[in-house]
């Protein structure tokens, strides 16, 4: 296969994202793999779609399988670092993805394709570094602790959580913390240049590290005081989209090398296989390869059918959240002050029948998307 036949599979790629993706076809790119990987993002798990090339690692979020995707994010592969995950449960064969300006975790759906995952991402940052002649990234993102992981804060060991007292995440050790707990900011320069939520610990650790002539961190820089409850730009901890890895233990254990054993239940997965190309770079010669389909399994292989292979459930009804009971309660009173009852029915009659219909809207409308990105 030829450079022509790469680049044609490189614009299916952006197509598939469409205008919100980034250009995609640059001098020297090679694809090297695709697939879905279960992705653990700050409530749950989701079934996202990674390609790997020779320099970056895209992925996104499925909107129609192997058709469309959006919300595409790119991850140079000069900053990746890779550590293996224990299993836990459900949660096997998984791993961390971590770069300087955030970490998250990864599952695949059996060790066979963890390990291809793993190889071929190591392979290409080991070259990528070698042909750059630069070093791995030291100092990498924490990964964040998940919200059901604890009830209270893990700074004060008080506070708990309720709808009022929100929690957030310190953005250097990414512990669960109240809000009092996380009042302070500071710039963590390989995150942002903007001032980010840490905690009282954290803060007073920073504080006393720039106070040393010879700090080489390179990591800290000047801190922000007295947040006020307020979160600046940057700092959405109600985001679904923030990247968080769960195990029972917040800070997890590196596994040992070899690599564990077990079926996960992942998001259902293509099986065909694709082919894949290297380009010629820097004179060296074209090899003819299949392109690894690594959700298919080792080299495109089958694993399974797929019926298996359905991401953890979620209730329908988690979608709903506290503003419909709230909106319907303020619709109530607005109707009870009338003295003349609405299309001849009474108040608490139309209030029942509005929530049954929010119900019944939410659950087609679950249905219908699951069909679409996970069929």
């Amino acid at each position: 296969m030829n450079s022509e036949a790469n680049a044609r599979r490189i614009a299916m790629v952006e197509s598939c994202f469409g205008t919100s993706g980034q250009p995609l076809n640059e001098q020297g790119r090679v694809l090297v793999g695709e697939g879905v990987l279960t992705k653990m993002c700050r409530k749950k798990p989701k079934p996202r779609q990674f390609f790997l090339f020779n320099d970056i690692l895209v992925y996104g979020n499925i909107v129609l399988n192997k058709k469309k995707y959006n919300k595409q994010h790119l991850i140079p592969l000069e900053e990746v670092q890779l550590s293996s995950l224990e299993d836990d449960g459900q949660f096997r064969n998984g791993w961390l993805i971590k770069t300087p300006t955030k970490s998250f975790a990864v599952y695949a759906a059996t060790a066979t394709e963890k390990s291809e995952w793993m190889a071929h991402i190591n392979k290409c940052v080991s070259d990528l570094l070698r042909k750059s002649g630069k070093k791995a990234a030291e100092n990498h993102a924490a990964v964040w602790v998940p919200d059901s992981d604890t009830n209270i804060c893990m700074h004060c060991k008080k506070s708990q959580f309720t709808l009022i007292n929100r929690r957030h995440h310190c953005r250097k050790c990414g512990k669960v913390v109240c809000g009092p707990c996380s009042s302070k900011k500071v710039i963590l320069q390989h995150q942002s240049s903007k001032p980010l939520r840490v905690c009282l610990s954290c803060h007073d650790e920073i504080s006393s590290a720039q106070t040393q002539p010879n700090d080489s961190s390179g990591n800290l820089s000047n801190t922000v005081d007295d947040l006020g409850g307020s979160q600046s730009d940057g700092e959405k901890d109600s985001s679904d989209e923030l990247d968080i890895v769960m195990y029972p233990n917040p800070y997890g254990r590196p596994a040992p090398d070899a690599p564990p054993s077990g079926p996960i239940a992942p998001p259902r997965r293509t099986s065909h296989a694709q082919s894949q190309g290297t380009e010629q770079q820097a004179g060296e010669k074209v090899k003819e390869a299949d392109l690894i389909d690594i959700s298919g399994g080792l080299f495109g292989e089958e694993t399974g059918d797929g019926d298996d292979d359905a991401p953890p459930p979620t209730l329908w009804w988690d979608d709903i959240g506290m503003s419909t009971p709230l909106f319907l309660l303020l619709f109530y009173c607005c109707l009870s002050s009338f003295s003349v009852p609405v299309f001849h029915l009474p108040p608490t009659f139309i209030c029942i029948l509005l929530f049954l219909m929010v119900f019944l809207i939410t659950f087609l409308s679950s249905i219908l998307f699951d069909f679409f990105s996970l069929s």
